[in-house]
């Protein structure tokens, strides 16, 4: 096999490699968001006298095990950016031109992009890592809370009344720890879509295709010399 072929493929394998590994952290996300809003529909049920804590529980439970893969697939991708870094060179963009046209189309949050951006300027796709594996780890922490609370319901350890459940003004109320993760995982959902966005780009633009932004050509937002 001669060097280049062999070289080639090596590139294809990376790539492979990539796309498998950023669907699946994007599938895990998914299902992170989809079971904690069913844990939220079981709660209302609870609210309404038609609904258990035991199953406000066990959908948190699925969420929380997703939120546990997306932590450990950004695991792997961490271990494997030297890897990567030739499939997501940063320094072959200009991250705010992209970003005009991305916003422009609605397709990333105009505060989250500024984040993700700023920090791929400090520390590449590193210091986006980490700030998803965080996020991932407070909406475990606010989970886990939640998921206690429902359990000392369920076991009747705590004396309290169906209307002072959904009570947003007692102290350590489900409902405002509910209130807690919705706003965490909105933030964390617009900084995983700008992530993840900006990183597609990139792969797109190493691989000469064209941007997600209809009629824009990737080519054109890339730094001279």
């Amino acid at each position: 096999m001669d060097s280049s072929k062999e070289k080639n493929e090596v590139v294809y394998s990376l790539c492979d490699n990539y796309v498998q590994l950023s669907s699946n952290i994007r599938r895990h996300f998914t299902l992170m968001e989809s079971y904690f809003g069913f844990a939220q529909v079981a709660f209302e049920d609870v609210l309404c006298g038609r609904g258990t804590p035991h199953t406000v529980e066990h959908h948190l439970r699925n969420s929380r095990t997703n939120a546990l893969q997306v932590i450990t697939i950004a695991d792997t991708l961490e271990s494997k950016m030297d890897a990567f870094r030739n499939l997501l060179a940063l320094s072959t963009i200009d991250m705010d031109a992209l970003g005009q046209g991305l916003i422009s189309k609605g397709i990333v949050n105009v505060r989250a992009w500024k984040q993700v951006t700023k920090n791929a300027r400090l520390g590449g796709f590193h210091k986006n890592l980490l700030l998803i594996r965080s996020m991932a780890t407070l909406a475990i922490e606010r989970m886990n809370s939640l998921s206690k609370k429902m359990q000392y319901l369920r076991e009747g350890k705590e004396d309290i009344t169906i209307e002072q459940l959904g009570n947003m003004n007692l102290p350590g109320s489900p409902e405002v720890i509910f209130a807690q993760l919705r706003s965490l995982l909105l933030d964390f959902q617009n900084i995983f879509n700008a992530a993840w966005i900006l990183s597609m780009e990139i792969y797109h633009h190493f691989h000469s295709h064209v941007s997600s932004i209809d009629g824009y050509d990737i080519a054109k937002s890339v730094k001279a010399g």
